[in-house]
C-alpha cells in the first residue's frame, strides 16, 4: 500500500495516516477485476453494513486465501476506519504502526459523514484524488474532477461545489441548479466552457469567465468576458466584456468596475434584453443595441459612455455622474443617435444648467442671492449708467474717475 494513497491528518510530532477500509476493499475489488487478477483466488470477503432499528452496524471487511498487506516503509502511522477487519492481523511487520478499531460495537454514521462536508464537496485541482468513497471530497480528501464532485453530491444530497483551485468547467460539468463558491474572487479563477451545464447556477467569491446559459447569479465575483448573461450580479466588480441574451432582464446590483483605465463593456446583445444598473460605481460601457430595449442606470459616481452602436431603444440614467459618448461628449436629455435619453444625472453639466436656466420669477425672497440677481438684472445695463454723479470721495465711481482723468492727461486728450 503506497504511502502516497493514504490520508494525512496530522503531520507532527507524529505522522499520522488513515486508510479508509471500504475504499480500499473497492481497490481490490478493482484489481480482481483487471486481466492479471480474473485468474487469482478473491482476495477477501465482505459483509457491508446492516441497520437494526436505528443503528447502522459497520460493514466486515477479511482478507482470505492467504493474502498479505504490505504497508510501505516508513516512520508513520496507520489507522484502519469504516470496518471491521482482519487486516491488522494480515500486515507484514516493518516500521509502519497498524491501528485497528475493530469492535463488536462498531456504528458506521452517515449523519457524522453528512456533516464533515460543510454541505458541498470540495473540488482541488491540484489534490492527486479521484474516486468517490467517503472521506473523499471532504476537507481531508479534496477530489480534484468535477465528475467525482457531481457523483459525490448527488449521492449525499448536496447542491454545492466548492472550489479550492482555479478549475475549467468543461462537458463533464452538469450543474444545473448547483452552488459554485470559491475560496477568494481574488485567488480563483472559474473558466467556464460552452459544453458545461450551468443554467440557473449561483457563482460566488471567484474570478469569473466563459459562457453561461442563462438564469444565473454571481454574488462577490471579479466578472471578467462573459456570454449569455442574464440574471443578477451582485457585489461584484466588472472587468472585460459581457454579452447579454436570452430575451431575458439582466442586473447589477452594488457593482463597480475592477480596474482604473479598464473600463467593461456591457453589450445588449442587439435586441430583446433590458439591462438595471443600481448603485454602479466607476466607467462602463454599453454598445450593440438596436431593438426597443430599455436600459437603466443608478449611478452613485462615474460615467455612462454610450458606443454609436446603441442606436434604438430607451437610456434613463439618474444619481451622479455624467452620460457622455464615445468621443467624451456630453449627452443631454431628447434624442440622441436615434435612443430616447432620460438624463437624470447631477454632474457638472446639470448643474450648470440648473443654475443658468432656472426661472428668477422663483426666487424672489429678500435678502437671498437670487434675489439679488433679478434686481441687478432689472436694473438696466451698468455700461449705460452715467458716471457724472458717482464723484463721492472713496466710491468706486469716484476712483476710477479719477484714472480715467490721469490717463487723459497722460495722453494730452485734456
Amino acid at each position: 500500500m503506497p504511502k502516497a494513497d493514504l490520508t494525512l491528518i496530522q503531520s507532527s510530532p507524529t505522522e499520522i495516516r488513515e486508510m479508509n477500509l471500504n475504499w480500499f476493499r473497492l481497490q481490490l475489488k478493482d484489481l480482481e477485476d483487471s486481466t492479471d487478477g480474473i485468474p487469482m483466488p478473491d482476495t477477501h470477503r465482505h459483509n457491508t453494513e446492516v441497520t437494526l432499528g436505528s443503528l447502522t452496524f459497520a460493514r466486515v471487511i477479511e482478507i482470505i486465501n492467504g493474502y498479505t498487506v504490505t504497508f510501505e516503509n516508513g516512520s508513520y502511522a496507520v489507522n484502519l476506519v469504516g470496518a471491521n477487519s482482519n487486516v491488522g492481523d494480515k500486515v507484514n511487520v516493518n516500521n509502519v504502526s497498524v491501528r485497528s478499531q475493530n469492535s463488536a460495537g462498531l456504528i458506521s454514521s452517515p449523519a457524522i459523514e453528512y456533516a464533515s462536508f460543510n454541505g458541498g464537496v470540495i473540488v482541488d485541482a491540484n489534490s492527486g484524488i479521484t474516486g468517490t468513497v467517503f472521506p473523499r471530497g471532504t476537507e481531508q480528501m479534496k477530489v480534484n474532477n468535477i465528475s467525482d464532485a457531481i457523483e459525490i453530491a448527488d449521492y449525499r444530497g448536496f447542491n454545492k461545489i466548492y472550489f479550492y483551485s482555479d478549475y475549467t468547467l468543461g462537458a463533464s460539468a452538469e450543474l444545473d441548479d448547483y452552488v459554485l463558491q470559491g475560496q477568494s474572487h481574488i485567488n480563483i479563477n472559474l473558466t467556464i466552457e460552452s459544453a458545461a451545464e450551468v443554467k440557473d447556477v449561483v457563482i460566488s467569491e471567484c474570478t469569473v469567465s466563459g459562457v453561461l446559459d442563462g438564469g444565473n447569479s454571481l454574488e462577490k465575483c471579479i466578472v471578467g468576458d462573459i456570454t449569455y448573461l442574464n440574471g443578477h450580479v451582485h457585489n461584484s466588480a466588472l472587468t472585460g466584456e459581457i454579452k447579454m441574451d436570452g430575451n431575458k432582464d439582466a442586473y447589477f446590483v452594488n457593482c463597480s468596475m475592477s480596474k482604473w483605465g479598464n473600463v467593461p463593456v456591457i453589450d445588449m446583445g442587439a435586441a430583446g434584453q433590458d439591462l438595471i444598473m443600481i448603485q454602479f460605481t466607476g466607467k462602463v460601457k454599453i454598445k450593440n443595441m438596436s431593438g426597443t430595449n430599455k436600459i437603466g442606470i443608478g449611478m452613485a459616481g462615474g460615467r455612462v459612455i454610450l458606443e454609436d452602436t446603441v442606436t434604438n431603444g430607451t437610456v434613463h440614467v439618474s444619481g451622479i455622474g455624467k452620460l457622455v459618448d464615445k468621443d467624451g461628449n456630453y449627452i443631454a436629455s431628447g434624442t440622441w443617435n436615434g435612443v430616447t435619453i432620460y438624463n437624470e444625472l447631477i454632474s457638472e453639466d446639470t448643474m450648470a444648467d440648473a443654475v443658468w436656466d432656472e426661472e428668477t420669477t422663483e426666487h424672489t425672497t429678500a435678502g437671498t442671492f437670487g434675489k439679488a440677481m433679478s434686481d441687478a438684472g432689472s436694473s438696466g445695463n451698468p455700461w449705460a449708467t452715467p458716471v457724472s454723479g458717482n464723484t463721492i470721495p472713496g466710491t468706486f465711481g469716484e476712483l476710477v474717475g479719477k484714472k480715467l482723468l490721469t490717463l487723459a492727461k497722460w495722453l494730452g486728450l485734456k
